[in-house]
């Protein structure tokens, strides 16, 4: 939950997806290069970077490194 961090620090996390055809949803707080959400790659395994700075607007950046398998 983006809303636990406190002003002035940094929360970072990842997010491993790994053979899924499923389809990822993300709320307007995260943020990705370009704009626009990664395109998870079915049947291999993609992880995903999160960092929460703590701002007030809520902001998670989101950055990806996919297809490994």
């Amino acid at each position: 939950n983006s809303s636990e961090a406190t002003n002035g620090f940094a929360q970072t996390f990842q997010i491993l997806v790994h053979n899924t055809t499923n389809t990822l949803s993300f709320s307007a707080d995260f943020k990705f290069p370009g704009g626009t959400a990664p395109i998870i790659t079915a049947n291999s395994t993609d992880i995903l970077t999160g960092v929460y700075y703590g701002e007030s607007s809520n902001n998670v950046y989101i950055t990806k490194v996919g297809n490994f398998f």
